[in-house]
């Protein structure tokens, strides 16, 4: 058994970089979800994301990406910018 508390800790370990860290699973979902299936078009976001300074500049970059879909999708949303919380943790 994981002692009491492991969890919230290991949601927010730092990552070094963001398209090794984030899962199959969660890279399909964004694909499909927030990039309208075109993978190469999240591929330059998460590469341009990795690259940014700061959390600030991270967060404009993917609002670069926003589209009105996006709002239904607040699930999915929220998971990636987690991810993106992380790499500059």
């Amino acid at each position: 058994t994981q002692p009491q508390g492991a969890g919230p800790r290991v949601l927010f370990q730092p990552i070094a970089d963001l398209t090794t860290a984030i899962g199959l699973n969660d890279k399909f979902s964004f694909i499909s979800e927030l990039f309208a299936n075109n993978s190469i078009q999240y591929e330059e976001a998460i590469t341009r994301i990795n690259k940014a300074v700061n959390l600030d500049e991270a967060n404009w970059i993917l609002q670069k990406y926003h589209t009105p879909d996006w709002d239904q999708k607040q699930e999915t949303l929220v998971r990636i910018r987690e991810f993106i919380k992380r790499r500059f943790v």
